[in-house]
């Protein structure tokens, strides 16, 4: 995987997901758990707006 790749980007999403999952169960701030979760948008945009450049460097 490299790190300019659409599933470096998904995993970093899922990732991040994840920590703010699991920083809600832990009670943390709302900060921290908006942090992730932004994150995680702008990971998944990342990842589909390279598999969509991807597509269309094939045509």
């Amino acid at each position: 995987m490299r790190p300019h790749d659409a599933s470096h980007f998904s995993a970093c999403a899922a990732l991040e997901a994840r920590q703010a999952r699991e920083a809600r169960q832990r009670g943390a701030d709302q900060a921290t758990i908006a942090l992730h979760n932004e994150r995680a948008v702008r990971y998944q945009a990342m990842a589909l707006r390279l598999k969509r450049n991807s597509g269309n460097a094939l045509n």
